[in-house]
C-alpha cells in the first residue's frame, strides 16, 4: 500500500469513506457496513463527516494477517512476542 498516493486533495492525513475504502480494496458500502457493525477500521468524526488515517488503516489490516482460511488470525497484535 503506497501512503503517498492516498493523499487527500489538500495534502491532510484524511481519507473520506470512498478512498479509505479503495485503499484497502474494499468497496465503499462494504467499509460503511463494517463501521456500523464495529468490525472496521477506527475512524474519526468532525461533525457528521467520517475520516479515516492511514496508519489507522494499515494498523486495522495487519491485525487482520492470515496464514490459513480458518478465520484465526495468524497473530495477535496485542500479545507481546515470543
Amino acid at each position: 500500500m503506497d501512503d503517498k498516493s492516498f493523499k487527500n486533495k489538500r495534502g491532510g492525513p484524511f481519507l473520506n469513506t470512498i478512498h479509505a475504502a479503495e485503499f484497502l480494496k474494499l468497496s465503499p458500502r462494504t467499509l460503511e457496513n463494517m463501521r456500523r457493525t464495529g468490525e472496521g477500521p477506527p475512524f474519526h468524526k468532525h461533525g457528521s463527516r467520517v475520516f479515516y488515517t492511514i496508519p489507522e488503516l494499515v494498523i486495522w489490516s495487519n491485525a487482520r494477517l492470515m496464514t490459513s482460511t480458518d478465520g484465526k488470525p495468524s497473530f495477535d497484535p496485542h500479545e507481546p512476542s515470543k
